[in-house]
């Protein structure tokens, strides 16, 4: 009885946290989903701890307290001397006390959702564990099932189901094509490659699992957003998985070469009424690397900022304020993002959050050393890690405490 208590309680869980912070384009009651679902989320790990279903360890514990005080020293350090010279963006949606009081909201909510997975793989057996990696992979499927019926309602045939009635990530309306390059799919993200990123855990999980009729769809899907760092980092996965075990890719490519051809040739077929297909999007992105002004995502301006900020910082400006000053030296009236989970933390948390957070995904690595499947995970989530996601965040909480269980498993 208890044991049917538990996995109800994890499916139950892993559905708020994963599916209910996919609907990312929406709002209900004023409140957009994903921060519903974090704070519904939290209510049931707290309900996890007060059962007694789930234990943390003291490191862990410790980690994490040690990262909120350093971030918590940058914010008290930043308000003393130096918050009189600095600018609120005119775009920030929150007022500034929200809005740090948000950032952290988000990041303990990460952090205990870290502890709450890695106890799961620690404390119970094999079972409980295939069950959380398979409520991935069906929600997954679902995800890239109505990012596909999406796809063809809402873009090509411009027929709207429901009201993206959240504001866009460049602080206006969401937009639904995208200017020289058409359509690509969204679901029920904000951007494309947000999409792509929320697929990308199940999509190797899917491989380990051997559910590779799920891989191919959810894999399908990622291609048809467009995201060129999402396909960048999922050769990046391939090919650090397959220097561990070649044989394994060897076998994908024989049995399911065919699909992935038909993938590409629908991917084509599916974009030919707008301006650019799939494929000419990414060679044409491809292209543009290195020339005048681009890069991936063109991110030179991080660069920029790194190259004129380039003093030793021990201790940074704090959680939030970091992005308020980028805001301020390129005078952008949004709060500007540093597109990295890595720059991000040193400018926040200086070296020693930097560090910190440089060893945890060490031993993330060292844990999946010895599984090309979730090599090809860590590969894919940290290379966006460095090039697009900016916070400790749900999604990065929920790749690393996958990495460490895959230690359990496999050693």
């Amino acid at each position: 009885m208890l044991k049917f208590r538990i996995e109800n309680y994890i499916s139950l869980t892993i559905f708020v946290f994963y599916f209910l912070g996919s609907l990312q384009a929406f709002n209900i009651f004023g409140m957009p989903i994903p921060w519903l679902s974090l704070s519904l989320g939290f209510g049931l790990i707290v309900l996890g701890f007060v059962l007694k279903y789930i234990q943390i360890s003291l490191l862990d514990i410790s980690l994490s307290l040690i990262a909120i005080f350093i971030l918590l020293l940058g914010n008290l350090y930043f308000s003393i001397n130096v918050q009189g010279s600095f600018n609120i963006p005119s775009r920030m949606t929150t007022p500034y006390p929200i809005f740090l009081i948000l950032r952290y909201y988000e990041l303990i909510i990460s952090l205990f959702l870290f502890m709450w997975l890695k106890g799961i793989y620690n404390h119970y057996d094999s079972s409980l564990a295939d069950l959380l990696e398979t409520r991935f992979i069906r929600l997954a499927a679902v995800i890239s099932v109505l990012a596909i019926i999406l796809l063809f309602i809402e873009q090509i045939l411009g027929l709207p189901i429901i009201p993206r009635n959240r504001v866009g990530t460049g602080g206006g309306q969401q937009l639904l094509t995208f200017t020289g390059y058409g359509y690509r799919a969204l679901g029920t993200f904000r951007e494309p490659s947000h999409l792509a990123l929320w697929l990308g855990i199940p999509f190797f999980l899917s491989l380990k699992g051997e559910k590779y009729r799920s891989a191919l769809l959810i894999g399908a899907t990622i291609i048809l957003t467009g995201s060129l760092s999402s396909i960048v980092a999922m050769i990046f996965g391939f090919s650090l998985g397959a220097a561990r075990n070649i044989g394994f890719y060897v076998f994908l490519v024989k049995r399911y070469f065919p699909y992935f051809i038909l993938i590409f040739v629908v991917s084509i077929l599916v974009t030919l009424g707008s301006e650019e297909s799939i494929l000419h999007i990414v060679y044409e992105r491809l292209t543009n690397i290195g020339s005048e002004g681009q890069t991936i995502g063109n991110r030179t301006y991080i660069l920029d900022y790194i190259l004129d900020n380039d003093s030793l910082l021990i201790l940074g400006s704090g959680l939030g304020n970091s992005n308020i000053l980028l805001s301020n030296y390129f005078q952008n009236v949004n709060v500007m993002s540093f597109l990295s989970v890595f720059v991000n933390a040193y400018y926040s948390g200086g070296v020693l959050l930097l560090l910190l957070l440089s060893v945890v995904f060490l031993r993330a690595f060292i844990s999946v050393s010895n599984s090309p499947w979730m090599l090809g995970l860590f590969a894919y989530v940290t290379l966006y890690c460095f090039t697009t996601i900016e916070v400790f965040s749900v999604y990065v909480a929920m790749m690393l405490s996958i990495c460490f269980g895959t230690s359990k498993r496999f050693s």
